[in-house]
């Protein structure tokens, strides 16, 4: 019985392929600080957006949704303009329009924070259709 046959897939254990202890380094605070200032710099690393295949010329590489909201943040600004120019504009009508642009800015800012993936991976949805 003790001489059964090993199993071939099994790897041969030995004493030499203990992991060894995690020694922390040690960092004199000047280090820690340097490291600080790289970790805490920001850097933006997105690539640019160069569309190759135009569907709709008109939108200049963009969607009908990013150009809706260009159009639409446009108008508020007009708004806005012609409120500040009004000397009995009413000041909640331009509180309002300051909201509706800070809205704006977020739904155009999400909608291509959202679009990025598929934007900037190479074959972006084509990998989903297989």
């Amino acid at each position: 019985m003790g001489d059964e046959p090993k199993d071939s897939k099994e790897p041969d254990k030995q004493e030499d392929d203990t992991p060894e202890e995690f020694i922390r380094p040690a960092y004199t605070p000047q280090e820690i600080a340097e490291i600080d200032k790289r970790v805490e710099q920001f850097k933006d690393e997105t690539p640019d957006y160069n569309p190759q295949n135009i569907l709709s010329p008109e939108y200049n590489g963009t969607s009908n949704y990013e150009a809706g909201i260009l159009l639409v943040r446009q108008e508020t600004e007009d708004r806005l303009r012609a409120l500040k120019q009004d000397p009995n504009a009413n000041k909640q009508e331009m509180f309002r329009a300051h909201e509706d642009l800070k809205t704006l800015d977020h739904l155009y800012e999400n909608y291509n924070i959202g679009m990025n993936v598929f934007r900037t991976a190479h074959g972006g949805r084509a990998k989903l259709r297989k």
